[in-house]
């Protein structure tokens, strides 16, 4: 009998005070055990049918930008192990912590990534395991709908992640992973990257080619294997940017900021420095990105 299982991927989004160093902090099997036992609990407050329902998570937390990638590279190896672990004809709900107690995981993508700068939000992943039947169907549904309203986390638990992982926690709540996206959408929205949301959902989620310009001036260009990432070379930068209010210094931050959050994000990508002023003129096409890319590869 085929082992059908159903999932919705959770996280536990943390926010804390910022830290001078940052150090992966990784549970063993029975902390990350307990600990999602305590995050089980709590949610159960409020959806008592979690109980029928599996757990299973890592002993480790982790900054956004490492939990939103093409493939969602931690929640796809989360249900790699609940295939092994659980079984749809005599499901049984257990609850799976994943630690370690060496310096790093067996699994190369639940290692941390530190970041070299302060971030205050980090996630920890876990998943929610279920049968593949009706009652699981309609209890996703419910999570979907507004469990993003109804659990944030205080007293104990906020207690227990404090001390496992050294922080000084300012705020807890359990979201979907859909919710994290939209945390993330919101905070690029908030620093006026609205465009470059629709560029990474459509790689992360393998949508169709998608083309958009961004307020300053940057061209993306989601072409299936890799994003195209048009920028104007200084020497035509004031000609081809002159419709916008910015100098080149502040352009050539911005394409930094940018180049930084897909290798963050492991958005597969590629600059092309345009010499010719008309491209960045009149309005944009998938045709005429497309052949700029051909009078690039000409002029290789």
């Amino acid at each position: 009998m085929e082992n059908r299982l159903r999932t919705i991927d959770l996280a536990v989004v943390i926010q804390h005070e910022a830290k001078q160093e940052e150090k992966p902090v990784y549970l063993n099997k029975d902390e990350a055990t307990e600990l999602l036992h305590t995050i089980g609990q709590n949610i159960a407050q409020y959806y008592p049918d979690i109980k029928n329902y599996g757990l299973i998570g890592i002993g480790a937390i982790y900054h956004l930008h490492q939990i939103i990638r093409p493939g969602f590279p931690i929640y796809t190896q989360l249900f790699e192990i609940s295939k092994i672990r659980f079984r749809a004809n005599n499901f049984k709900p257990l609850i799976i912590g994943i630690g370690t107690t060496d310096d790093a995981f067996d699994i190369t993508h639940f290692n941390k990534e530190v970041n070299d700068f302060a971030d205050v939000l980090e996630v920890l992943p876990f998943t929610v395991v279920m049968p593949d039947n009706v009652e699981a169907e309609a209890f996703i549904k419910l999570l979907e709908s507004e469990l993003i309203t109804k659990a944030h986390l205080n007293g104990k638990v906020v207690e227990d992640f404090n001390q496992a992982f050294e922080q000084k926690i300012q705020n807890m709540s359990i979201v979907t992973l859909a919710d994290l996206n939209g945390l993330f959408a919101s905070q690029l929205i908030q620093i006026g990257l609205e465009e470059l949301w629709e560029i990474m959902q459509a790689v992360i989620f393998n949508q169709t080619e998608k083309l958009h310009t961004l307020g300053s001036g940057h061209i993306m260009y989601w072409k299936l294997d890799e994003v195209a990432f048009y920028t104007a070379h200084p020497s035509i930068y004031e000609e081809a940017m002159s419709d916008y209010v910015q100098d080149y210094e502040t352009y050539a931050l911005t394409t930094m900021r940018l180049e930084h959050l897909f290798k963050m994000h492991k958005i597969p990508y590629q600059k092309f420095e345009v010499m010719d002023p008309d491209f960045f003129k009149g309005e944009m096409s998938v045709d005429k990105a497309r052949a700029q890319l051909t009078s690039h590869i000409k002029a290789l």
